[in-house]
């Protein structure tokens, strides 16, 4: 369906989806983004990961400079390229009291904190992150050494 100007002010919330000339509700687009992975693109796009449940675990932790609770969710600004209007994936967040996040988004340098106070943020994230996301055990059948090999009942068992 091809878009005239005068469809096109009518359907304001609509977008134009490239190569395909179809008017699509931004909505159905902002699905359609969630699905692509660009992960594989020649310069890829950071995936950013977002947990609801991880940013609740980590909310229940106590502060990481000073043992305080509750606790606010800080994305680790420095963990992945910036992107206009986007945080950081929910697996670089740490656990900070409402004094240190408000003292640490005050500072220019977010590294340079976090060096002062000897702690290594990211290191901390990735240990938060794998408490909330434990490895799966292997099955049991995994674990089991496969069976030696039995003679064929093709050739009636005689080889």
């Amino acid at each position: 369906m091809k878009i005239t100007p005068a469809v096109s002010r009518a359907r304001r919330s609509a977008v134009m989806f490239a190569g395909i000339g179809e008017c699509w509700p931004a909505s159905k687009l902002a699905i359609v983004r969630r699905l692509i992975d660009k992960s594989g693109l020649t310069i890829p796009t950071p995936k950013r990961i977002r947990d609801e449940p991880h940013l609740k675990f980590i909310s229940s932790l106590p502060c990481l400079i000073c043992g305080r609770t509750p606790s606010q969710a800080h994305h680790l600004r420095f963990a992945q390229p910036r992107a206009m209007g986007k945080k950081a994936s929910n697996e670089y967040v740490v656990p900070l009291c409402v004094l240190h996040h408000r003292a640490l988004h005050d500072v220019g340098s977010e590294e340079t904190w976090w060096q002062e106070h000897h702690i290594d943020a990211l290191v901390e994230a990735e240990k938060f992150w794998r408490q909330s996301h434990p490895e799966p055990e292997p099955a049991l059948a995994e674990m089991t050494p496969p069976p030696a090999s039995a003679p064929s009942a093709v050739n009636g068992g005689s080889d």
